[in-house]
C-alpha cells in the first residue's frame, strides 16, 4: 500500500470514529449532569481517535488534517462532571503555526493563556508553533 493510501485509510478510520460520536438528545427534561454523563461514556471512542491521530502525526508531523481531527476528538472528551480534559485551541495554535500564520497563532495563544495560565497543552502548542517560524 502506498504512503498516500495509508494516510487516506488512517483519516477515514478517524473520521468514522468522529462520525460515530453521539452527543445525545438535548431533551428539555434532561438536566445538564445527565447530558455530561452520557457524553462521558463515549470517552474511550474519542480517545481512540486521538490515539490514531497522534500516531499519524508521528509519521506525518504537523499535518493540518490530522491536527484538526485530533482537536475535534479532544474537544468532545468530557468528564461526567462536565470538565473538558483538553483544549481544542492548543491544536489550532499548532495548525496556525504549520500554516505559517504565526501572528494569528500568537494572538490565539495570548488570549487563552490568560484564562488557562497553567495549561501545558497551550504552552506546548505555542512552542511547536514558534519552532516553525522561519529564521529571522
Amino acid at each position: 500500500m502506498s504512503e498516500l493510501n495509508d494516510f487516506f485509510k488512517l483519516t477515514e478510520e478517524i473520521e468514522s470514529i468522529l462520525d460515530s460520536y453521539d452527543p445525545g438528545e438535548l431533551a428539555p427534561d434532561k438536566i445538564i449532569g445527565e447530558i455530561f454523563k452520557e457524553r462521558a461514556k463515549q470517552r474511550p471512542i474519542l480517545e481512540k481517535a486521538v490515539q490514531l491521530a497522534t500516531e499519524g502525526l508521528e509519521k506525518y508531523p504537523f499535518n493540518a488534517v490530522l491536527l484538526r481531527m485530533r482537536a475535534a476528538a479532544r474537544c468532545r472528551i468530557v468528564t461526567p462532571e462536565g470538565e473538558f480534559t483538553e483544549l481544542e485551541l492548543a491544536e489550532q495554535i499548532r495548525a496556525l503555526g504549520y500554516a505559517h500564520e504565526h501572528s494569528n497563532a500568537e494572538e490565539v495563544y495570548n488570549r487563552w493563556i490568560k484564562l488557562f495560565p497553567e495549561s501545558e497543552a497551550l504552552k506546548s502548542a505555542k512552542a511547536d508553533s514558534d519552532s516553525m517560524k522561519p529564521d529571522q
